[in-house]
C-alpha cells in the first residue's frame, strides 16, 4: 500500500473566508504549525497576476514572495501554491 500524504489548504482555500487576509504572523504561525504537526504538503495560497501586493495576503504576485514565507528547515515538506488557469503568466 502506497504512503498516505496529508495535505492542508488552509491558507489557499481558507482564504475564500477572509478574502486572504491572514497576516504575515499569523500566516507565519500557521506554517510553522502544519510543519510541528506533520503535514506532508502546505498549500500556501494562490500565485496570480489580478492581486496587488500585500505582505499579509496569501494572493501572492510572484514566486519570490509565495518563497519568502517558506521556513529555511522545511523538515522534508513540500510547499505549494494554486494558479487559476489564466490568472498568472508563467
Amino acid at each position: 500500500m502506497a504512503k498516505i500524504k496529508i495535505l492542508d489548504c488552509t491558507l489557499r482555500d481558507g482564504g475564500y473566508c477572509n478574502h486572504w487576509l491572514f497576516y504575515r504572523d499569523n500566516i507565519s504561525r500557521i506554517i510553522g504549525s502544519l510543519v510541528e504537526a506533520g503535514v506532508d504538503v502546505v498549500e500556501m495560497g494562490f500565485i496570480t497576476n489580478r492581486a496587488q501586493y500585500d505582505p499579509d495576503s496569501t494572493r501572492y504576485v510572484s514566486f519570490a514572495q509565495a518563497g519568502a514565507m517558506v521556513p529555511a528547515d522545511k523538515d522534508g515538506r513540500l510547499f505549494v501554491c494554486m494558479i487559476n488557469y489564466g490568472e498568472f503568466d508563467v
